[in-house]
Order: structure tokens, then C-alpha cells, then sequence
């Protein structure tokens, strides 16, 4: 049975940094989910999410009432617990079937919560949930090994390709000024920084390891 929510949104509680097309997304959004504070940036943007998930503790108390007044999902969790609002949150979309999740404040401003985001979004345990973190200057996604990860409507713009997990293998990327076939990549090595996008036949694919994505967006003032 196809999901009911394949495209999710969460909102976390660092810094929200919009990407240009924010609007549009959360018009294609299934789900809204805010973790604690995220529901701040929510209600700054003049939504109220589907979900309120986490120990509370950071949301400020007139969007605490806004979203029980609007009658959001609130799920209450103690303080003292052995997972972050965020992971929480993306268990709930896990357990709702979600097939795509986009991650906005997830990283910025503590250097701690940011690595610990992007190293949760790459666990193994999410897979299945195709998880982009979103930004004002580039987005990062999560690369799991055996797909065939395609790039359109960016030519000319700067992708990185970072292990994460231990070595990359394998790799392969089609259509791009610095192309790879069959390549591995070693965990700490600079060979994937900095290549560009040549059309949107452009494709990754890699056998092992898990690769960050890092896609800079390109500022329309510029050049």
C-alpha cells in the first residue's frame, strides 16, 4: 500500500535558513512535522504543523497555544531522554511510511547539534526516508549505496561528494566536468569536493559506503 505521507517536512530548532523554493515545498508537503522549537519557525512563516513532537522545552508558550488551539498533533515527551526531539521526529515519519523528508534548521549555529543532525539523518535506520537537509546556500543529502541518484534543473552548479561511513566504492558520476567511473573515495580524502553539474543527464551511483551530498545553490546576483 502506497504511503499516505511520502513527502515530509520537518522543521528543527536551529537557525532557519530558507531555501528559495521553501514555499513551494511545503505546498508539496504530505506532513508537517515541528521537533520543539521548529514550530517557532512555523508559525514565523505563517503555517501550523500537522505534528508537534518533543519535550517542549523550547517552543515558546503563545505557539504551544496556537498549535493546540489549531488543533496539531502534540506528542509530549520528559526532558531527560535518550534521543533528540529531531530523532524523534523522524521515527514518527518513518513509522508514517514517509518516502521523502526535507529537514529545514537542521544545522547551523551549534557546530555539536549540526554534526550530530547530519550523522543521524545517515543511519542506516533511514534509509528509506531520503533525507535532504535544506539551507539558503546549498542543501545535503544523504547517499545510500545501489541507487541511481539523478541531478536535474542544476546544470552548472558545484555538488561535493563526502564519505561519511568509513570508504566509498565504486563510484560513478555521468555528466559532470570531472566524471568518475568504478572510483573509490577514502574516508577524509578531498577527491570529491568541488565538481559541477554538465546537464541534467547527470547521475550518481556508488556500490558501499554512505556519501553526503553537499548541492551549493547558486546566488542569482552573482556573475
Amino acid at each position: 500500500m502506497a504511503s499516505i505521507f511520502p513527502i515530509v517536512i520537518i522543521f528543527a530548532n536551529a537557525p532557519l535558513s530558507r531555501p528559495p523554493d521553501l514555499l513551494n515545498r511545503i505546498k508539496q508537503a504530505d506532513l508537517i512535522i515541528a521537533a520543539d522549537g521548529g514550530a517557532n519557525h512555523c508559525l514565523a512563516l505563517g503555517i501550523v504543523p500537522d505534528v508537534l513532537l518533543g519535550d517542549l522545552d523550547s517552543i515558546e508558550p503563545g505557539v504551544l497555544q496556537k498549535c493546540q488551539e489549531t488543533g496539531a498533533a502534540i506528542h509530549r515527551y520528559p526532558e531527560r531522554k535518550n534521543a533528540t526531539d529531531l530523532e524523534l521526529s523522524l521515527d514518527f515519519a518513518l513509522e508514517k511510511g514517509a518516502e521523502k523528508v526535507w529537514l529545514l534548521g537542521g544545522h547551523g549555529g551549534r557546530w555539536d547539534m549540526s554534526l550530530a543532525t547530519i550523522m543521524l539523518a545517515a543511519s542506516e535506520k533511514y534509509r528509506a526516508l531520503g533525507i535532504t537537509l535544506l539551507g539558503a546556500d546549498c542543501s545535503m543529502k544523504i547517499l545510500h549505496p545501489g541507487t541511481l541518484h539523478r541531478f536535474t534543473g542544476c546544470v552548472g552548479g558545484t555538488v561535493s561528494f563526502l564519505p561519511l561511513k568509513g570508504d566509498s566504492s565504486g563510484i560513478t558520476l555521468s555528466s559532470f566536468e570531472y566524471p568518475l567511473t568504478n572510483y573509490a573515495i577514502p574516508f577524509g580524502s578531498t577527491r570529491g569536493i568541488s565538481n559541477i553539474v554538465q546537464s541534467d543527464m547527470a547521475t550518481e551511483q556508488h556500490d558501499s559506503g554512505i556519501l553526503l551530498c553537499v548541492q551549493l545553490i547558486k546566488d542569482d546576483n552573482e556573475g
